[in-house]
């Protein structure tokens, strides 16, 4: 598919970048290797619109320190994407209330990549309304950090402080992996947008299939939860927001530049700070917001974005 399998886009557009480097450079050189190359290249570009949203590139994953992502823009900005720049185009031209697009990243096999530069954010997503990012990915500002490959700062359900995604290590044979994650990721094209469906042994017995379904709806986003078991349990439903966050009446208030929206679930919300990388080392303020509860399974629980 020319997409990288390490769970970053930021590599993906950096690994792209180095493979038209050694293609144009095997060209010059009247190297053989050059079609192989060009091959390869053109793979891996063709797979950047797909990672892109009309705000920007969501950085899913590490960010490398090599070069900062901004560098690499044109090679996102040069694609044929979301003709936000026309607006005579799909999907500008879509009425206001109805242009939010999604982005989630799912492992094949329902572990971080390894080798891989991913995180545990098996459920994660980006979610942008226009060119306005909303949800966020905050991506990681240094290897130093794990704090930020954890799933304590992605938009995950976490079912007892835990996400749905095991540490991956490099000795792990793939039959151990088989077995500690014995069923795969699917995901559901719906008429209104897509489920994933995913197993939750990970944490234990008690815990059977958990989904997350997002519906696109006129003038609103819902994020529908449910999970499978049985026995109490302390469930968190939590989303990273770029903009102005507060809470009223029981509802998460957001202003993002001229847009604001609300967010509410089934549960009182409540936020905290945190940061959003934009590159290597350096961020910008963002917020958690959180959705807690505990309940005797199965649960379902819905947050809506308007």
């Amino acid at each position: 598919s020319g997409v990288l399998r390490e769970g970053s886009t930021h590599y993906h557009l950096l690994v792209t970048r180095n493979y038209i480097d050694a293609w144009l450079d095997a060209q010059a050189a009247g190297l053989e290797q050059a079609a192989m190359l060009r091959d390869i290249a053109e793979r891996a570009l063709a797979a950047i619109p797909g990672l892109c949203l009309p705000g920007g590139l969501p950085l899913v994953g590490d960010i490398s320190p090599d070069v900062p992502p901004a560098y690499l823009s044109r090679l996102a900005e040069s694609t044929p994407g979301n003709g936000y720049a026309d607006q005579s185009r799909w999907p500008s031209n879509l009425p206001e209330d109805r242009r939010g697009q999604a982005l989630a990243f799912v492992s094949p096999d329902g572990w971080p990549p390894m080798p891989g530069h991913g995180h545990q954010d098996l459920g994660s997503f980006e979610l942008h309304h226009g060119t306005t990012p909303v949800i966020v990915d905050p991506g990681r500002g240094s290897y130093a950090n794990t704090d930020y490959e954890n799933a304590s700062v992605h938009n995950v359900i976490l079912i007892d402080g835990a996400g749905s995604m095991p540490v991956n290590r490099a000795y792990y044979s793939p039959a151990f992996r088989d077995l500690a994650v014995p069923s795969r990721p699917r995901v559901i094209r719906t008429r209104d947008g897509q489920v994933l469906k995913y197993d939750g042994s990970v944490h234990g017995a008690q815990i059977g299939s958990i989904e997350r379904a997002w519906h696109f709806t006129e003038g609103a986003v819902e994020i529908c939860d449910r999970i499978e078991g049985r026995g109490r349990h302390r469930i968190r439903q939590q989303f990273i927001i770029a903009g102005s966050v507060g809470i009223a009446e029981n509802a998460v208030q957001v202003s993002i530049g001229e847009r604001s929206y609300k967010i509410t679930g089934s549960a009182p919300p409540a936020i905290s700070g945190c940061t959003r990388w934009r590159a290597y080392a350096s961020g910008e303020s963002a917020t958690k917001v959180t959705f807690d509860q505990t309940v005797t399974l199965p649960f379902e629980g819905t947050i809506k974005i308007e």
